[in-house]
């Protein structure tokens, strides 16, 4: 027969394998970067992937920024790109996500991908309201 102190601690026991929190698709960083080394050492790549933070699977076609120079449309969706060796500012824009922003050092040589996971931006276009229209009259 089971005693208290046994309930107790097989309940106490329980509680403690039961997760405190469950996390379902999605990703808690907003970037992952992998660098690996290029076949040619002179070479320099960024190779450019953004995502949904949410829904990992759903892939966003978004504006890079890469040192305030807005990539065309032909580079946004090949999203490699061939560069010179030093530090970068990226930005990842896309509307209704918050931009995802960050600095990185490229060396000679190397192949670094980086997989943004944007968040939704919650914040309201018009913090203070939609502005009125006014019709003006017409002068006779």
């Amino acid at each position: 027969m089971w005693g208290v102190k046994e309930i107790i601690l097989a309940f106490v026991v329980f509680l403690c394998c039961l997760p405190t929190r469950r996390q379902e698709g999605g990703h808690k960083k907003e970037y992952i970067i992998e660098v690996y080394k290029s076949v040619d050492a002179n070479s320099c790549y960024l190779t450019l992937q953004t995502f949904d933070f949410e829904d990992s699977n759903e892939k966003l076609f978004v504006f890079y920024h890469v040192n305030n120079i807005i990539l065309n449309e032909k580079l946004a969706h090949e999203n490699k790109i061939s560069v010179n060796p030093g530090k970068f500012q990226i930005n990842a824009l896309y509307p209704s996500k918050i931009t995802t922003e960050l600095m990185l050092k490229v060396d000679n040589g190397d192949s670094i991908r980086i997989k943004f996971y944007m968040r939704d931006d919650l914040s309201p276009l018009h913090p203070e309201g939609a502005p009125d229209i006014v019709i003006p009259k017409k002068n006779n």
